[in-house]
């Protein structure tokens, strides 16, 4: 664990860092193109069990006042994006109360043989605005700091055919004893061919760990081959294919079950994109990172869709299954979660917007036969700059 001063230094040494980079790199292009982005927002909130507990909940009401500000920079080789947005969160009960950050660099780079992309995000936030589960503990509103990185190339071997190596490091540090700092790294090398102008296939190699930053001798390494395949129907309809098998051994655990086990992976997405109507529908299996010191297998279907009705109205609806396969170590887990969720956005002039939102959710543990179940609902007024 780490205190909130040393925390906020990271968090601005290390958005300040990206930033300045990135835009070093932007400025060097001699942008073509470059416009500044700015939003308000000031919205309601009512939340029914802020921290998803199966008993003794408590409500909260009150606001979140957030402002944003980003920038796009792009050259016919390169593009830069930029965003940083602070929100207020003032509520009935003080213990929820806090000032979040949010910070996000990405840059693109495109040669003639070689495509190269940057991303870096940095939050700091808490548990209760951005974590999937805190496992029923009594701990409040935790204040949590998440920094990645996300580095990638690309050369083309033909026309058709590209090596890509990309990678991914990710540290999630908490304010609080009962959840474990973890971070986790991938290196993925790649093969893509374009069979066609509307086919894809592309074979991989995962090399991943999650490391417990609390027990350095606590780690799970996992690794593993991945092919899928992308189809191009129409411009506005597209899905995509892919399977694998990894397997992962931990170290440092006292385990159930066996140290190595050997776990299919598998996504499905379709994409639809209309005149007004914007769908997709994915399940997906991947390997995720948990509070608790272990990473595990998650299943996830999903479905989203975002309806213009006219050029004021929009609305939009989602609904997502989950289910964890539990790790063969002793330990409190996720083992299933849903939500569904519903909304629309009035823009009743050129730049103010009204939005509604409500959002139910709930979660089983598998250390407590009782589901912990929320609601969520929000009213706000938005504007652009």
């Amino acid at each position: 664990m780490f205190s909130s001063a040393y925390k906020k230094n990271a968090f601005f040494c290390f958005l300040c860092g990206s930033v300045a980079v990135l835009s070093l790199a932007s400025g060097k292009a001699n942008a073509e193109k470059l416009w500044f982005i700015a939003n308000f927002k000031e919205i309601a909130v009512y939340d029914s069990n802020p921290l998803m507990r199966a008993s003794n909940t408590s409500s909260i009401i009150g606001t979140e006042t957030t402002a944003s500000l980003g920038y796009n920079a792009a050259t016919a080789r390169t593009t830069l994006r930029s965003r940083i947005s602070a929100t207020k969160n003032q509520f009935n009960d003080s213990k929820f109360n806090s000032t979040d950050i949010r910070g996000f660099s990405g840059l693109k780079l495109d040669r003639k043989r070689w495509q190269i992309s940057f991303d870096a995000q940095a939050n700091y936030d808490t548990t209760r605005s951005d974590e999937l589960t805190t496992f029923g503990l009594d701990i409040d509103s935790t204040r949590r700091a998440n920094y990645s990185i996300s580095p990638s190339v690309s050369y083309n071997l033909s026309p058709r055919s590209s090596v890509v190596l990309s990678g991914d490091w990710n540290e999630t540090r908490y304010d609080d004893d009962s959840l474990t700092d973890y971070r986790t790294y991938s290196i993925t090398p790649a093969f893509a061919h374009n069979i066609s102008p509307k086919q894809q296939v592309q074979f991989s190699w995962l090399f991943n760990r999650y490391q417990s930053l609390d027990n350095s001798s606590q780690h799970a390494d996992t690794t593993g081959p991945s092919a899928s395949w992308t189809y191009v129907f129409r411009p506005y309809l597209s899905v995509k294919l892919s399977g694998g098998m990894l397997k992962t051994e931990y170290s440092g655990y006292t385990l159930t079950g066996e140290q190595g086990d050997y776990t299919p992976t598998y996504s499905a997405i379709l994409n639809y994109t209309g005149k007004n109507h914007d769908l997709e529908l994915s399940v997906i299996k991947s390997r995720q990172a948990y509070a608790n010191g272990t990473e595990s297998y998650l299943m996830t279907l999903a479905v989203q869709n975002n309806y213009k009705v006219n050029q004021n109205l929009s609305l939009n609806f989602g609904a997502q299954y989950q289910d964890a396969k539990q790790p063969p170590i002793s330990s409190n887990n996720l083992e299933t979660a849903w939500n569904v969720s519903a909304g629309a956005a009035y823009r009743f002039s050129r730049n103010w917007d009204l939005t509604a939102s409500y959002k139910h959710k709930e979660e089983t543990l598998t250390n407590d036969d009782n589901n912990a179940d929320q609601d969520l609902v929000r009213f706000g007024l938005s504007r652009d700059f």
